[in-house]
């Protein structure tokens, strides 16, 4: 895996999200009530994130109209804020 050249900051938590319909070629077939999923894998954690719970690799619950997404560089990054999270899939 590359390293990424975006990172969260402050009690930013990026995330990625997973889309319910694609196609055989892979292609994301969105649909208006389907496109955002509430729950997403945590891939990385900003420095003030106060829910030790929260760390890459686990899963989260969260506000879908909390969601914000940013381009840079032809790279695409999805956060959300720690106070928008509504539960950790424990293992």
């Amino acid at each position: 895996m590359k390293k990424q050249s975006i990172e969260p900051l402050t009690d930013s938590i990026q995330i990625e999200l997973k889309l319910k319909g694609k196609t055989s070629n892979g292609l994301a077939l969105p649909d208006s009530h389907d496109y955002i999923q509430e729950a997403a894998k945590v891939i990385a954690v900003g420095p003030n994130v106060k829910d030790s719970r929260i760390k890459p690799g686990c899963t989260v619950f969260f506000k879908s109209w909390a969601l914000q997404t940013v381009l840079y560089n032809d790279e695409k990054a999805d956060f959300i804020e720690e106070k928008h999270c509504l539960a950790v899939v424990q293992k």
